[in-house]
């Protein structure tokens, strides 16, 4: 977890792959967010505090983004939370199960960081301006 100040948005970044996952998180941080990143959905099903948005991969160990979604908002305070999801898949089918599973918006990997922060940002309502 990188701790940034009391204004900035907190992403829980969900993604199995170290490299990736480590690559975003780092880069988010430069950004001005403050990030918290795990690899398995039970890691992020056992946090407390419901961050400001969340992107997931879909594809993770221990279950489906879907899932995990689902999981995540029954706890308190993360029924609203919006959701990014991140999948190698771009069929129309696994799009529309993601939107049935509440996620927001669908990114298709590979994915640059200027998506990432673009969805972020579209989410919390910032103007693109005023994210780093």
């Amino acid at each position: 977890m990188f701790a940034q100040n009391d204004d900035s948005i907190h992403v829980l970044l969900i993604e199995d792959f170290d490299d990736a996952r480590e690559l975003f998180a780092e880069a988010l941080q430069e950004l001005g967010y403050d990030v918290t990143a795990v690899a398995r959905g039970a890691e992020a099903s056992r946090l407390t505090a419901a961050p400001d948005v969340i992107l997931s991969d879909l594809g993770l160990p221990d279950c489906t983004g879907s899932e995990l979604l689902q999981t995540l908002r029954t706890l308190p305070g993360w029924d609203g939370v919006p959701a990014i999801a991140i999948s190698g898949y771009s069929d129309p089918a696994e799009v529309q199960r993601a939107r049935a599973a509440g996620f927001s918006l669908y990114l298709v990997k590979p994915v640059s960081l200027a998506e990432i922060d673009g969805a972020i940002q579209s989410l919390c309502g910032m103007p693109l301006a005023q994210a780093a």
